[in-house]
């Protein structure tokens, strides 16, 4: 009885669009004045942004926190760095905060309710920058609860 269950569970669920906050990183980067340029190391696309002296590289990260290690190899050693979750900064990534609020966001879309993940977000920064000071929760918390619209 279980088997159906499960299964039509795993039907039902699917992943949203990882490239949409991405693209809102690039967005909010440029806003604040930084001049942004893509790249990507190996497979893991991030975003170098330059302000003056001032150099970011921003990554959106996996919420079970698998990447950390590689986030620190894509940056080096750099004055500043820090995890950005729903618009507070942590010193390293809050991976049980992540984590769990990614299997509850899946478990809502899974019910028929659209709610992307909150983005995690690393950020190594150079030079003069105080990226802390930037309003990050303008792209670290956006989510959304509205349901699902069923066609048919």
């Amino acid at each position: 009885m279980l088997v159906p269950l499960t299964l039509g569970w795993k039907l039902v669920g699917g992943e949203t669009p990882a490239s949409e906050s991405k693209i809102n990183i690039f967005e909010f980067l440029s806003r604040h004045g930084f001049e942004v340029t893509k790249r990507t190391w190996g497979d893991i696309p991030f975003s170098d942004a330059t302000a003056g002296a001032c150099r970011m590289i921003v990554v959106e990260v996996s919420p079970d926190g698998w990447a950390r290690n590689v986030i620190r190899q894509i940056s080096g050693t750099t004055e500043q760095q820090f995890f950005v979750f729903r618009g507070n900064t942590y010193t390293e990534q809050p991976t049980w905060l992540t984590l769990s609020d990614h299997w509850w966001s899946q478990s809502l879309r899974k019910l028929g309710f659209a709610r992307r993940d909150a983005p995690v977000i690393a950020v190594s920064a150079t030079g003069p920058c105080a990226p802390e000071r930037l309003p990050w929760g303008e792209v670290s918390s956006r989510t959304s609860d509205a349901p699902l619209s069923i066609p048919g």
